[in-house]
């Protein structure tokens, strides 16, 4: 699943369902921090977070982003 069929049929329609607002500080980049955070909170490390799978975006101006 690519990031723009996520966003387009997933992600927003599920912001919208659920009455946020469909705003940048709402969007995945937002989502991948929660996940990280989550993931911290729940026990594995940072040097762990910093190896899952990396996900190739235009949206990133210094390459490939990490989740």
């Amino acid at each position: 699943m690519n990031r723009h069929y996520f966003n387009t049929y997933l992600w927003r329609p599920a912001l919208e369902g659920a009455g946020v607002p469909d705003l940048r500080q709402n969007g995945c980049h937002a989502l991948r921090h929660f996940f990280a955070s989550t993931a911290l909170h729940g026990g594995e490390t940072i040097k762990a977070v910093s190896e899952y799978p990396v996900i190739p975006t235009r949206a990133s101006p210094f390459g490939p982003t990490r989740i």
